[in-house]
């Protein structure tokens, strides 16, 4: 194999380690045990949609200056993305993982948009899907 193709396959490869997409958790774990990881360790923090084009998620303008939403798993026509919602240091921070290495990310983009309903006013901001690695 050539060095080229070499690096290519290890983007790709099932048996490279990731990080869970569970920003509370950052387990290394291999990329083909990604999925059972998910179903025994987060089973409570973890929910499956099937067939989804958009996801809403409420975030509420919470006292804590650090928190972690649970994780969710979407899926659509059998392919796995991770959206994240997290706040740091009073800042929220959106972004969307997808199981897969960078090709299958790079065919993927996302929106996010905030909304304040007592003025009305609202920001949208459109983004890569990032690998789950």
């Amino acid at each position: 194999m050539t060095k080229d193709k070499l690096l290519d396959h290890e983007d790709e490869c099932e048996f490279r380690t990731v990080l869970c997409p569970d920003t509370s958790c950052q387990k290394k774990i291999f990329f083909k045990q990604l999925e059972a990881h998910i179903k025994t360790v987060h089973p409570k923090t973890s929910c499956s949609v099937r067939n989804i084009l958009k996801y809403e998620a409420i975030l509420t303008n919470e006292l804590k200056p650090n928190v972690d939403y649970y994780l969710h798993v979407l899926e659509n026509n059998k392919v796995q993305f991770y959206p994240q919602c997290v706040k740091r240091n009073g800042v929220w921070y959106v972004s969307v993982k997808i199981k897969g290495g960078p090709r299958l990310a790079s065919q993927w983009k996302f929106s996010a948009k905030t909304e304040n309903e007592n003025t009305g006013y609202s920001m949208e901001f459109t983004g890569s899907v990032h690998p789950v690695d």
